[in-house]
């Protein structure tokens, strides 16, 4: 529920040696598989530059990557809030179209909703995260995974531009 709230600090301050505390605090709770209900205390409102900031004094702290960590020792409600948690927003649909795309199958309704509620200039973020972390492009990825008139509508969709003058895909700050 505190997710839900929406309140993320979107400032862009970083206080590194609040991060190295909250490292530790992550780091316990995944070691100890409990305490978890105190992550809410500053993850679910920690802006993105703080998050990278835990990320980055979670790596010198216990020599492994924070978020290879959470996916193994977390359990599974807690894994998906904390993984979300995470990533910034390009990252996270990037990693939301690719999960819903892999496997045997395609999540149709995962993907539908992710790329309809999603602006042109969002897409476009997540299309460069999308490359950068999965090593092939979106278009790429839609034509070797998804079928029929779905990926028509799709490939159309993401091959569009808004109505009025075109959306660039400004940096994420």
């Amino acid at each position: 529920m505190s997710c839900l709230a929406a309140n993320r600090d979107e400032s862009l301050t970083v206080n590194s040696a609040e991060a190295a505390k909250q490292a530790d605090i992550i780091g316990a709770c995944l070691d100890s598989g409990d305490g978890y209900d105190q992550l809410k205390g500053f993850l679910v409102r920690a802006n993105v530059r703080q998050v990278e900031e835990i990320k980055k004094k979670y790596q010198e702290k216990f020599g492994t990557d924070m978020m290879e960590a959470i996916k193994e020792k977390a359990g599974s409600e807690w894994k998906k809030i904390l993984v979300a948690r995470c990533y910034d927003k390009p990252s996270y649909y990037a990693n939301a179209m690719y999960g819903a795309m892999k496997g045997f199958g395609t999540d149709e309704n995962a993907l539908s909703r992710i790329i309809g509620r999603s602006s042109k200039g969002d897409l476009k973020r997540a299309e460069v995260r999308f490359q950068a972390m999965f090593g092939q492009s979106l278009t790429e990825t839609i034509t070797s995974e998804v079928g029929g008139n779905f990926k028509k509508a799709l490939l159309t969709y993401l091959s569009t531009e808004a109505p009025g003058a075109p959306e660039a895909a400004p940096a994420e700050e």
